[in-house]
C-alpha cells in the first residue's frame, strides 16, 4: 500500500548577517547534503554554522529527482547508508511529516509467471525472476530539504541565499576567508558539497583542492496516465539502466534512468551551471527509451508529456566523493554523488558532522574517501571523457572485475616501461589510472578454443568473458600461473605502487618516520620493515614497506591507490621549518616481484653476487648490476 499523510507547511525565516562574519563552520552547498550537515551540526552543538546557497530554499524546487530510495546497491556501505537514513525517513513519516511515500510490500522473489500475474503490463519473456524489496520508498527531496532547513534554523544556524562562493583562501593561522558575492565570511572548518559547483569552488580555493566530479546530462521523460489503481511498484531494470515510477495521484508516469554513455556538460567559465534547464536531447534519450518500450510495451501507445534534462555530478570511479581533502586540512568535502544523493542524505550528513565535531565518522568511509584520487583523476580533459561511461555504473554489475577492466576511456595512461612487453599475451585492468596485468593468455585445448579466442586487449570484448556467475573463462589461465608461482618462478610487475623518498641531513627523516610508524624502523641500512601508519584513532592511514638506504634516507613502498594518501599522511607530520624531504617516485622505478621456489636460481643467474641467505639475508636489500 502507499501510504500518504497531509503535508504541514514549512515556513523558514532567515537571520541578518550584517554584523556576523565569523563561524565554527561554513557550508558551500545549500542542496540536500549541505542541508543534511547543517541539520546534523546543529543537533550535534554547533550552531555558529553558516549555510551558502546559489539560490532560494522556496524557488528551489528539486522534482525533477526520481526520489526513489533504493536498498539495492553493489556495496555495503551505501547499504548501510542508506538503510540508516531510510530509518530516518521513516522516523519523519510515522510522526506526521510528509516528505513522500512509503511502500509497504515484503520481500521475497518472484518467478516469471508470478511476476505476470502480479504486473501484467510488464514484458517477462527474457527475465529468470524479479525481487520485490520491502524497504524502497520514494521522497519528495523538496519536501526533505525543507524539513532539514526549518530544524536547523530553529537552532540559529545562519543561511544566506543568491549568493555564489568566487573564492576561498586557507589563512596562516589555517582558518579561511570566503569571497563571494555578496560579502566575505570567515570559518575555522569548511565544507564543500556545492553540488555540480564544487570542483570549480575547490580549483578556486587557495591552496588548489582537488575534488574529481563533473556534471553530466541525466534525462527523465513523463506522460500522463489514469490509473485504475492506486497500488503500483516502482520497477528498476538494472541491465537495461532504467527506473519507472507509477504515480497514481498524480496520473503520471516518471521514466528515468542512466544512459550507457551519458553526454558530460562543458560548463561556462565560473561557478554557475543552470542545471534545471538543459537541452532535452531525444537522440541521447533513445537508448532509454527503447528500454522502456520493451519493458513495458503499452508505453508505446501513450503520449510523452516532456522530456527534461538536467545536469548531475558524477565522480570517475561512479562511487562518491568524501572526506577531509588531502591538500588543506579542516576543509571537507561531499561530491560527486551519482544521481543517488537522496538516498543517503540523511546518514552522510551525519557522517560529515561527526568527521567535523569529532575527527572521525561512526562508519568506516574509506569506500569514498577523496583521498583514493591522483592529481590525474581531477584533469578536465580526463573527466570528460571518463565522466561520460561513469554514468552506466550505478546500474552495472561489476561481478571479478574490481580493477575498472570493464572501462574503455582513459585507458593506458599510466603504465609500466615494461607493458609493451606484456601487451600481446596479458589481459590488463586499471587501479589508481594505472594499466596492471591482471591475467596472461594461455594456448588453450582444441575443445576450449572457441571461448578463448574472445579473450583480447579491446575491452569491449572483455566484458563479454566477464559478465557471468558461473566459473569464469579465465579460471584456467589463472590456475596456470598459481602453479607456476607455487612450484617454479614467477614474475609480478608491481612497478603501480606507491613510491617515495623520505630524507634530511640529520636525525629528523628518522624521528619521523619514527612517530608515525608502529613498528621500529630504526634498523641497520639496508633492512626492510612492514609497518602500518595509524591515526589517533588507532586506523590504518597506511600500510608500507620502508627501506632504509642510508643513514637519514628511506625509500617508502605502499599499495597503489595509497600514492596520495601516503604521500600528504607524512607532509602533514612534517614540522614547520623542518628539512626533511618527502619526495614521489613512483614513476621513477621499474618494480618486479620474483616469487617461487625457483626464484633465487633465477635471480642468481643474472647477477654475480652470491644470493644466499648468509650474504643476502631476507627483508634485506642489495645494490646490483646485471650481467650483461
Amino acid at each position: 500500500m502507499i501510504k500518504r499523510f497531509p503535508f504541514h507547511h514549512l515556513s523558514l525565516r532567515r537571520q541578518s548577517i550584517q554584523n556576523h562574519k565569523n563561524f565554527d563552520v561554513v557550508i558551500c552547498g545549500g542542496g540536500l547534503i549541505g542541508s543534511s550537515i547543517a541539520y546534523n551540526l546543529s543537533y550535534l552543538g554547533y550552531n555558529n554554522v553558516l549555510i551558502i546557497n546559489t539560490h532560494s530554499v522556496d524557488k528551489v524546487r528539486l522534482w525533477k529527482s526520481s526520489g526513489i530510495v533504493s536498498h539495492l546497491h553493489s556495496n555495503a556501505l551505501e547499504r548501510s547508508l542508506v538503510k540508516d537514513s531510510t530509518q530516518f525517513y521513516k522516523k519523519l513519516h510515522n510522526d506526521g511529516i510528509d516528505i513522500g511515500s512509503t511502500i509497504n510490500v515484503k520481500s521475497h522473489i518472484l518467478t516469471p509467471s508470478i511476476l505476470k500475474k502480479e504486473a501484467d503490463y510488464l514484458n517477462t519473456t527474457d527475465l529468470k525472476g524479479a525481487l520485490m524489496i520491502e524497504e524502497d520508498c520514494l521522497i519528495e527531496s523538496f519536501k526533505l530539504k525543507k524539513y532539514y532547513y526549518t530544524k536547523f534554523m530553529e537552532k540559529n544556524v545562519t543561511l544566506v541565499e543568491n549568493t555564489n562562493v568566487v573564492k576561498i583562501i586557507q589563512q596562516p593561522d589555517k582558518t579561511f576567508t570566503l569571497f563571494t558575492n555578496t560579502g566575505s565570511y570567515n570559518s575555522k572548518a569548511l565544507v564543500n558539497c556545492a553540488g555540480l559547483n564544487a570542483r570549480n569552488i575547490g580549483m578556486s580555493s587557495q591552496p588548489k583542492v582537488y575534488i574529481p566530479s563533473y556534471p553530466c546530462s541525466h534525462h527523465t521523460l513523463i506522460s500522463k496516465y489514469n490509473f485504475e489503481s492506486d497500488r503500483m511498484p516502482i520497477i528498476r531494470d538494472f541491465d537495461g539502466g532504467i527506473h519507472i515510477q507509477f504515480r497514481p495521484k498524480d496520473s503520471y508516469i516518471k521514466m528515468g534512468g542512466y544512459e550507457l554513455f551519458g553526454e558530460p556538460i562543458l560548463p561556462e567559465k565560473g561557478n554557475n551551471v543552470n542545471m534545471y534547464n538543459l537541452k532535452p536531447e531525444w537522440n541521447k534519450f533513445n537508448s532509454m527509451l527503447h528500454e522502456f518500450l520493451f519493458r513495458i510495451p503499452f508505453l508505446s501507445n501513450q503520449k510523452a508529456d516532456h522530456l527534461t534534462n538536467y545536469a548531475e555530478s558524477f565522480s570517475p570511479d561512479g562511487k562518491f566523493v568524501f572526506g577531509e581533502s588531502l591538500e588543506v586540512p579542516k576543509y571537507y568535502v561531499i561530491a560527486g554523488l551519482c544521481a543517488r544523493g537522496l538516498q543517503s542524505s540523511y546518514d552522510l550528513g551525519h557522517q560529515m558532522a561527526h568527521l567535523i565535531v569529532n575527527g572521525f565518522t561512526p562508519k568506516c568511509m574509506d569506500f569514498f574517501d577523496v583521498k583514493r584520487f591522483i592529481k590525474l583523476h581531477n584533469n578536465k580533459n580526463y573527466l570528460i571523457k571518463r565522466i561520460s561511461e561513469a554514468t552506466s555504473l550505478s546500474t552495472t554489475i561489476m561481478y571479478w572485475n574490481t580493477e575498472s577492466s570493464h572501462l574503455i576511456t582513459c585507458r593506458n595512461i599510466r603504465s609500466s616501461v615494461i607493458s609493451p612487453r606484456l601487451v600481446d599475451y596479458a589481459v590488463f585492468g586499471q587501479t589508481n589510472a594505472y594499466e596492471r596485468p591482471l591475467y596472461f593468455k594461455i594456448q588453450p585445448a582444441d575443445n576450449e578454443k572457441d571461448e578463448i579466442d574472445i579473450i583480447t586487449n579491446n575491452q569491449k570484448n572483455m566484458n563479454e568473458e566477464v559478465s557471468l556467475f558461473k566459473k569464469p573463462i579465465w579460471f584456467k589461465n589463472v590456475e596456470r600461473e598459481y602453479w607456476a608461482c607455487r612450484k617454479n618462478a614467477g614474475i609480478l610487475d608491481m612497478s603501480s605502487y606507491s613510491k617515495a623518498e623520505i630524507s634530511s641531513e640529520n636525525e629528523e627523516a628518522l624521528n619521523l618516520l619514527q612517530y608515525i610508524c608502529s613498528n621500529d624502523v630504526d634498523k641497520p641500512v639496508g633492512s626492510v620493515v612492514h609497518t602500518g601508519m595509524l591515526n589517533e584513532f588507532g586506523g590504518y592511514e597506511n600500510d608500507c614497506s620502508i627501506v632504509r638506504l642510508g643513514k637519514y634516507r628511506f625509500l617508502m613502498i605502499s599499495p597503489t591507490i595509497q600514492q596520495r594518501r601516503s604521500y600528504y599522511w607524512i607532509k602533514r607530520h612534517i614540522k614547520p621549518n623542518s628539512l626533511v624531504k618527502d619526495v614521489d617516485l613512483t614513476s621513477m622505478y621499474t618494480v618486479l616481484n620474483i616469487v617461487g621456489p625457483h626464484s633465487q636460481e633465477l635471480l642468481q643467474s643474472i647477477t654475480e653476487t652470491s644470493l644466499d641467505v648468509v650474504n643476502f639475508p631476507t627483508v634485506s636489500t642489495n645494490i646490483e648490476k646485471p650481467i650483461i
